[in-house]
């Protein structure tokens, strides 16, 4: 697993912080129309992924990952299928049955170490520290999107954020665009952590710790919300930048703004 150069993290402050996640997104569902676009999805569409989400966790097979990161897309739509018809009403149910469920086996009181090795979509294998702030970020995420298409404020909390920062450590070499032309080496100084390598070259991506003989082609500094808004395609680079993000060095920072073409979307 990647090394540890961001801030250690309980699991009894993780549990809290999904919970939290979970119940502020429930809150705002029952707000908005079901119908309401988000994206490609509907507002129940979105709901219903969060079910099948949770129920992942619960209920997990291999079948239900992606071999390669966009082939996620079918898994999704395979599984939205069971939903098809339910109202963000109904769906708040089994969500809430789920959310039981996930607590009772990852949650505050689980006796599985946060270094437990899972695995995860695009061939991926991460710690269960980083699964779990997925799940941190799947209510994140999309509690954003439903509050963006209704115009509702969703407050960023970079203490959040900054675990799914260290998720993108272990995931990106997997979400890597392919066939990828470009050989980089940039580094994220994110708030709060120690600054982050990344080497590209010949479609293989290396992510380590920073070392003070890098020389990168640029440096992106800033919170770790701007970071997670990029990483997760809700954010072009100037819209990163209008959240924080900034370049704060390297020899060639001209190429900073490749960086959204580099990585699938989690």
């Amino acid at each position: 697993m990647t090394p540890r150069s961001y801030p250690t993290v309980s699991r009894a402050e993780l549990s809290g912080r999904i919970s939290a996640a979970y119940r502020r997104y429930e809150q705002l569902a029952t707000t908005v129309d079901g119908d309401t676009p988000i994206g490609d999805w509907t507002a129940r569409a979105v709901t219903a992924h969060l079910v099948n989400v949770m129920n992942r966790y619960n209920d997990f097979g291999p079948h239900r990952l992606g071999a390669v990161p966009r082939e996620v897309n079918e898994v999704n739509q395979r599984e939205l299928e069971t939903y098809a018809e339910a109202s963000v009403d109904e769906l708040l149910v089994p969500l809430a049955e789920e959310m039981r469920r996930f607590e009772a086996r990852w949650g505050a009181d689980s006796p599985i170490p946060l270094d437990t090795p899972i695995p995860f979509h695009g061939g991926a294998t991460i710690d269960l520290e980083c699964g779990l702030a997925n799940a941190l970020g799947e209510f994140i995420i999309h509690g954003r999107d439903l509050a963006v298409a209704t115009n509702t404020p969703w407050p960023l909390d970079d203490r959040d954020a900054i675990h799914l920062c260290r998720f993108a450590t272990q995931i990106l070499p997997f979400y890597l665009r392919r066939p990828n032309p470009h050989t980089l080496q940039f580094h994220f100084d994110v708030d709060g952590a120690e600054p982050w390598a990344y080497a590209l070259s010949d479609d293989v991506l290396e992510s380590r710790a920073a070392v003070p003989n890098d020389e990168p082609d640029f440096v992106l500094s800033g919170p770790p919300s701007a970071f997670m808004l990029m990483l997760y395609g809700r954010a072009d680079f100037a819209a990163a930048q209008d959240a924080g993000l900034w370049v704060s060095g390297g020899r060639r920072p001209e190429l900073a703004p490749l960086i959204v073409e580099l990585f699938e979307s989690p």
